[in-house]
């Protein structure tokens, strides 16, 4: 999966980014911004033609409003449900599949069992690697020392004195 919003206003970098992986040989799925407001919604209507033109394998969406906009811009690509999008139970999934969704990414809260009844072929599961903590469309800073309006990695801790980054 390419994370659309690490591209900024770099679209001959996606481009590129998505040839050499086609030159692996390994299929190109493009993943829509995990918030999904009205900056991220016109980011994808400026790469509306780029998208379509480069023909990915599908769209990752991470909402229920990602997936409502990619279903009307984008209606012929396969979407596929990021874990954030509620799927905990078997209505749940069956609610986000009769939306045109066609494959998932589990929730990583579930359990063996709880896993075991919801998966199938279609479905992926994260194994290994970092998870986000949290998103927010919100100035992180704000609130205590105040925004600086710049990109910056700043720290969460947690009661165990564990050290979370926040971009």
């Amino acid at each position: 999966y390419l994370a659309l919003e690490t591209f900024g206003r770099k679209p001959d970098m996606l481009t590129q980014s998505v040839k050499q992986i086609r030159d692996f040989g390994k299929n190109v799925y493009l993943s829509v911004p995990a918030v999904f407001q009205q900056n991220a919604r016109n980011y994808m209507l400026s790469l509306e033609k780029q998208i379509k033109a480069l023909s990915p394998d599908g769209l990752l969406v991470r909402t229920l409003d990602s997936l409502s906009f990619c279903k009307t811009y984008f209606p012929d690509m396969k979407l596929i449900a990021e874990s954030s999008v509620y799927t905990y139970n078997q209505p749940a999934k069956a609610m986000v599949r009769s939306l045109g969704v066609s494959r998932q990414v589990l929730p990583v809260e579930l359990n063996f069992r709880e896993l075991e009844c919801l998966s199938t072929d279609s479905d992926e599961l994260i194994a290994y690697g970092g998870l986000t903590v949290m998103y927010s469309a919100n100035c992180i800073r704000k609130t205590t020392t105040g925004c600086s309006k710049t990109p910056e990695i700043i720290w969460l801790k947690d009661r165990k004195n564990k050290r979370f980054p926040v971009k």
